[in-house]
């Protein structure tokens, strides 16, 4: 007997208004596609398609399951049942004004630039099958991506930034941000190579992009699926909290996950003690619970939507003044947990040295995953946003300026 089966119905509307090679561009998609999930004897099936029905893909979801070679338990009670809307609807006009406002800026600076907006309407219709049970969710979305770019004599410098919003009136924060990318290019042409002889241990001062970024690969190692995730009870350093709350006034807010579990906030790490992983229906252990499930289309995976980690009493001013001499870090090239280390590529450092901030360029920096309850030394009052992508799913982070000890690499 199948234990559990879901039809869902995913539409979308996107809207894209962009500015590229000196001209503006419009493109306008709609489409639907229908998917079914069945857990039975121990296997989850998922079969999906724009064109076949609920009944056919079924039977290929089913059959599915007779191949199955990772059997696994499903958390089969708790399902979300009603209707919700979230986020505010003006429509893709104001998308318009915003990119043409960015571009307007990086003109008049002499800087080249790429933007692009993006308005996404999504519906999903789940109807537990096999439990009487239907849920639907209507969302908004609005994206800014910005890119900017230069020559300095004859050296190409580039960077960018992604803002996303559930409410138009809040990509005002567009306009927060585009001076700061200014800024950075012209730390990246300033930049100095720091001298290979600095290499080793540094303070390090987490900052604007990169504090919620450290935090974001922090949190990969409380994924319930993570084969190097932190021991329960594991102790990083007192004052820091880390919780994944659904409930926080983001872009990503919601009442259910993708298995329908209902939203909730799950404090992960509390007082600096790791207390709880991000879990779904099929990876709970022991008193865990479900509730951070992403994939509609494939097996989910535990993933955070909005984490939120909490501010600190130290300001910026008094990291640096504790540190003495420390790197300074902005924005974020690239950021990974690889071979024992949480690795962070920066786009453009500073060296804080005898109240002076020199930009300097900087390979990467390395932070021990065996050594995470020694390298936390202080937490910021200010909390920075960030919103990105991560395996195709969006993700919202917000974080406080993190003063760390980590090993720079030049």
């Amino acid at each position: 007997m199948v234990v559990y089966r879901e039809n869902i119905l995913y539409s979308e509307e996107v809207v894209e208004v962009s500015y590229r090679s000196g001209c503006f561009e419009f493109n306008h998609v709609v489409n639907s596609v229908r998917c079914v999930r069945v857990f039975d004897r121990g296997c989850l099936g998922v079969a999906s398609s724009s064109r076949l029905g609920f009944d056919k893909l079924y039977s290929i979801a089913l059959k599915s399951t007779s191949n199955c070679r990772d059997r696994v338990e499903w958390f089969d009670r708790d399902y979300y049942s009603g209707s919700v809307s979230v986020g505010v609807d003006r429509g893709w006009d104001v998308l318009y004004d915003v990119v043409r406002s960015v571009v307007d800026y990086f003109s008049s600076m002499g800087v080249g630039c790429e933007v692009v907006g993006v308005y996404k309407k999504l519906r999903r219709e789940h109807s537990v099958v096999s439990h009487s049970v239907e849920a639907v969710e209507d969302r908004v979305l609005y994206e800014v991506y910005m890119y900017s770019y230069t020559v300095f004599y004859g050296r190409p410098l580039s960077t960018g930034l992604l803002i996303g919003s559930n409410n138009p009136s809040r990509l005002a924060r567009v306009f927060d941000e585009i001076g700061e990318l200014y800024n950075i290019l012209i730390g990246q042409a300033r930049a100095r190579q720091l001298n290979p002889v600095y290499t080793g241990r540094w303070h390090v001062v987490f900052t604007r992009d990169s504090a919620p970024t450290l935090y974001h690969e922090l949190v990969h190692l409380l994924q319930s699926t993570s084969l190097k995730k932190l021991p329960i009870g594991y102790r990083i350093k007192e004052g820091l909290n880390i919780i994944e709350n659904p409930f926080y006034p983001g872009p990503l807010q919601r009442v259910f996950d993708d298995e329908l579990y209902p939203g909730w906030k799950r404090v992960l790490i509390e007082d600096g003690v790791v207390v709880d992983y991000l879990c779904t229906r099929t990876t709970i252990r022991d008193k865990e619970k479900p509730g951070n499930a992403r994939g509609l289309f494939t097996r989910p995976i535990p993933l955070h939507y909005q984490l939120v980690v909490s501010r600190g009493d130290w300001g910026f001013d008094e990291m640096l003044f504790e540190s003495r001499r420390s790197i300074v870090v902005g924005g974020v090239v690239e950021a990974h947990v690889y071979g024992g280390y949480i690795r962070i590529i920066p786009e453009v450092a500073w060296v804080a040295e005898k109240d002076k901030l020199q930009p300097v360029r900087v390979n990467e920096i390395l932070i021990p995953l065996n050594k995470l309850n020694e390298v936390f030394i202080g937490f910021g009052k200010r909390l920075y946003s960030r919103y990105g992508f991560e395996k195709g799913f969006e993700v919202y982070e917000v974080a406080p300026e993190t003063l760390v000890e980590a090993r720079v690499m030049v």
